[in-house]
């Protein structure tokens, strides 16, 4: 119950503060593109982490369409991390907020990153 409470708190988040254009890109359940009505940033969208597998050959289309707003899901992290052993996707990302992101939002289970870099 509280995964989801917090769920709905990033999604009227990103429903009250950022433009029905802004392109994301979410870490986490794909229904939150249907939920927030706002689209992916780059193709390998859904069905994570086997969208970004082989990862050496996405990584390049995801560096080149980098979100306005990334949407991660710290269980969705710990999964993928844990029991997908594909930690070089969480240091990708790691390494993407780093460069052009700043934390605007955070809860518990959930943060979105707002990309600094280009203007939305």
């Amino acid at each position: 119950a509280t995964q989801k409470l917090f769920e709905e708190l990033v999604l009227n988040w990103v429903k009250n503060n950022t433009s029905p254009n802004a392109k994301i890109m979410v870490f986490a359940d794909p229904l939150f593109y249907i939920r927030s009505n706002r689209l992916p940033s780059s193709r390998p969208s859904s069905s994570l982490p086997f969208s970004w597998m082989p990862f050496e050959k996405i990584k390049p289309e995801l560096a080149a369409s980098p979100p306005d707003y990334w949407i991660i899901g710290r269980d969705f992290v710990r999964r993928v991390t844990e029991d997908y052993n594909e930690k070089i996707m969480v240091d990708f990302i790691n390494e993407q907020l780093n460069k052009c992101y700043a934390k605007k939002y955070d809860t518990i289970t959930w943060q979105i990153w707002q990309n600094h870099c280009k203007k939305i």
